[in-house]
């Protein structure tokens, strides 16, 4: 049961893609870098990236109150980053570094 696909146009290249995985050797080309962060890892480095901050920088305005809530607001969200920066780099460490 195998379906025919036309032909893709790889804009980066500009070839065409004859649409058989199979047999395409993009995948084995290219690799990802060694230390890159793959499977479950990047999804939690994708969602803490950006829900950290976020709710870093709502309980930040809530806690410094309505008249310092954009001081509040963004110590707070610069916080947040740097810790999806840290929880990012230590998600990227391969597990027997962490031993």
């Amino acid at each position: 049961m195998s379906q025919s696909t036309p032909a893709a146009d790889d804009g980066a290249s500009g070839k065409a893609c004859p649409a058989d995985c199979r047999t395409c050797s993009a995948e084995t080309a290219n690799p990802p870098a060694a230390g890159a962060l793959t499977g479950w890892r990047l999804g939690v480095a994708a969602v803490g990236a950006f829900l950290l901050p976020l709710a870093a920088a709502t309980a930040g305005a809530i806690v410094a109150g309505p008249e310092r809530q954009l001081i509040g607001c963004l110590v707070g969200l610069a916080g947040g980053v740097m810790a999806a920066s840290l929880a990012a780099r230590v998600l990227r460490r391969p597990s027997q570094d962490r031993q």
